[in-house]
């Protein structure tokens, strides 16, 4: 009866307009990691809907729908599960990313290879929220729906190239159709590609944190309880989305694809995630990369090569070949080998790579990179600041500490005085590794080998993408590091200039290991470190703020040359947010005795935080067991590669700045609305 009722109605009124706007819809999961969850749908709503056009007034919202003061990622249950058998009454997350196979799974893939196949569907949510009749809904003339309340929500497996839905509304008496509504849906789909180094992947941020168990407060500076790899304290170490590479949903590229699929109810994000601790241009970006994040062995493939090969049809992958002149302007690409991370090594023909058969590559609409850091040393710089000038015993530090102690020096104009390196230990430490390297940092960043130095990499880098992924340069998005230590942010300032100086001199003069360092010691379980004073005095801040400032400006140099887009504004995201900032700064260990490691929550909300990740912060979130993994000083590496890495607060104030900047420069409207 309901049938026929509609196909009489169709007759009578085929010339009727539709599509007036009255039926409200919405994709019920529009974040593609998600499609790999056993409930992708009911994962989405729970972030998504406390999104709005601030990010840390999310992860204010969130913690109250969650009922945590600590947010879980997304992937907590999964990560945890990858490793432990689940619960008898626990569902089953699968993580997006195949850690063994080191490629998103095939349901993150899905709407990228089946865009325009009316096979692949989505799930759409529809109602007329206004209307008190009932309805019968229809899919291309096909009735899907008994007759339920039109205003009711009712969910239906959309083509993804689109389709019309129909809703006949039946009269309040018998069952004929009065009207028929008509609208024509399509999802918006962006797909956005992350890539580069730690800023990118999240390090120091693991979906799934260290959890500790109450402890007995140890004497104060005791820190053996870290250094002993099987402490009782430790009931689980911390789980990643990708263990290899300390890639995690709380990284600002996550973050800015996700946000841009919560805040439009017909977008759908198809994320690509390839960022990874350690990257640089030429070790890991562009060629494989050697020893990433905790893990001895070599990544099957560069992060450009994975993206090429996921977002191209199957099959249609080229023979390998050298990168064209376009890209490298013939510069020897073999030199980079020599004055870098990778090594000596045939860099010319590790960065080959195979392309896309034409017409057959699925270019991306945004790439979210960070990259550069590691191709100067940056944690060499930072280890340089933190680090005492006199070791002590410095023929046993200097072969039992080499890890610890910076690989490059920074730039001679950067390096401690005469008068200030009191043991003369890191300057004779530095001129070991000058004479070993034949460079510096100041070689790497180009201030004595320009076109060998950061711009000509980053230019390289930049090219690479936009002429494999087909992408415009313009949509290559890339925020400046932000400035760890600045205490002002300028009025007036030009964001894309360098960064004026610390501003007041509130600096203490000296962090004593007291603070925010004491946990590096935790790497010594032999004690050469007992006597060290780790931290940084107001000229070493001003020092390392030198060194960024000249990093940027080989990015913005690079930027300009390639034509990519540069977020200037996120040069000043962490200003008076820095690791002096927000509670819990001491280790348990201390004489203060603030807070046991237990209570420790990474993830919790605090409105005057800091936005960068202390060493005991560090310790706290990212302690592992150390099984299959490598040795520093007898214990794994990874619990402290987080230090002066962003935390989620940080990443979310990046976060809001790429998003803006997006907002008001880049249209990602579809080429069809």
């Amino acid at each position: 009866m309901e049938h026929l009722a509609t196909a009489s109605f169709a007759q009578a009124n085929a010339q009727r307009p539709s599509g007036d706007g009255r039926i409200s819809w919405e994709i019920a999961n529009r974040f593609s990691p998600f499609e790999t969850l056993h409930d992708p749908a009911e994962m989405f709503d729970n972030y998504a809907s406390e999104v709005s056009q601030d990010m840390i007034t999310w992860q204010k919202r969130l913690r109250h729908r969650l009922i945590s003061a600590s947010i879980p990622s997304p992937y907590s249950v999964g990560a945890v599960q990858r490793y432990e058998r689940p619960k008898p009454d626990e569902d089953v997350d699968t993580l997006p990313w195949d850690l063994a196979q080191e490629l998103h799974r095939p349901e993150v893939l899905r709407f990228i290879r089946g865009e325009t196949d009316p096979n692949t569907t989505i799930a759409v949510r529809v109602s007329m929220p206004n209307e008190q009749r009932d309805c019968i809904w229809h899919l291309d003339n096909t009735p899907v729906s008994s007759v339920a309340p039109c205003r009711d929500v009712f969910q239906i497996d959309l083509p993804f190239p689109g389709a019309t839905v129909r809703a006949d509304l039946l009269s309040t008496v018998g069952n004929t159709v009065d009207e028929q509504v008509s609208e024509f849906l399509k999802p918006d789909h962006l797909v956005i590609v992350g890539m580069g180094d730690s800023y990118g992947s999240g390090e120091g941020n693991p979906d799934a944190p260290t959890v500790w168990s109450p402890m007995n407060q140890p004497s104060a500076n005791d820190l053996r309880y870290l250094a002993a790899e099987d402490t009782p304290e430790r009931k689980r170490s911390a789980r990643w989305l990708d263990e290899k590479c300390h890639r995690s949903f709380f990284s600002n590229q996550s973050l800015t694809a996700f946000a841009l699929a919560a805040r439009d109810p017909h977008r759908v994000v198809s994320f690509l995630h390839y960022a990874c601790t350690g990257a640089s241009v030429f070790d890991g970006l562009l060629t494989q990369q050697l020893a990433p994040g905790r893990y001895d062995d070599l990544l099957r493939s560069s992060q450009l090569q994975r993206a090429i090969a996921e977002l191209c049809d199957k099959g249609a992958l080229e023979a390998a070949d050298d990168l064209p002149r376009e890209v490298t302007l013939d510069v020897n690409l073999n030199l980079f080998g020599v004055l870098g991370r990778g090594g000596n090594y045939d860099v010319v023909k590790q960065a080959s790579k195979a392309p896309c058969q034409a017409g057959k590559l699925r270019a991306p609409d945004l790439v979210l990179v960070s990259i550069g850091g590691n191709d100067v040393g940056f944690s060499s710089i930072i280890s340089y600041a933190l680090l005492p000038t006199d070791f002590g015993d410095f023929p046993l530090a200097a072969e039992k500490l080499q890890s610890s102690l910076p690989d490059v020096c920074p730039p001679l104009e950067q390096r401690y005085s005469m008068a200030e390196d009191s043991g003369g230990h890191m300057a004779a430490h530095c001129h070991k590794r000058d004479r070993q390297l034949g460079f510096d940092a100041g070689d790497l960043i180009g201030i004595s080998q320009d076109e060998y130095g950061m711009s000509s990499r980053l230019g390289i880098a930049y090219r690479a993408i936009s002429h494999y992924l087909e992408i415009d340069p313009e949509r290559i998005i890339a925020p400046l590091y932000p400035d760890p230590v600045r205490f002002v942010t300028p009025t007036t300032e030009n964001q894309c200039s360098d960064a004026p100086s610390l501003g007041r001199a509130s600096l203490p003069m000296s962090y004593t290991d007291r603070m925010h360092w004491q946990a590096l010691r935790a790497t010594d379980p032999i004690g050469i470190t007992a006597s060290w004073n780790f931290g940084a005095t107001k000229r070493e801040a001003e020092r390392m703020l030198a060194t960024i400032n000249a990093l940027r400006r080989e990015m913005l140099d690079a930027g300009s040359d390639s034509e990519i887009s540069i977020v200037c504004a996120t040069r000043d995201t962490f200003v008076n947010r820095g690791w002096w900032q927000g509670t819990l700064q001491d280790m348990p260990s201390l004489r203060t005795q603030l807070g046991n490691t237990s209570k420790w929550r990474p993830y919790r909300y605090e409105s005057d935080g800091r936005a960068l990740i202390t060493a005991n912060d560090a310790y706290r979130t990212q302690n592992s067991s150390g099984e299959n993994l490598p040795r520093t000083f007898g214990r794994p590496t990874g619990d402290y590669h987080g230090t002066i890495h962003p935390n989620l607060y940080g990443h979310l104030l990046i976060t809001n700045e790429v998003l803006e900047y997006l907002r008001e420069e880049i249209d990602l409207s579809s080429d069809e609305d």
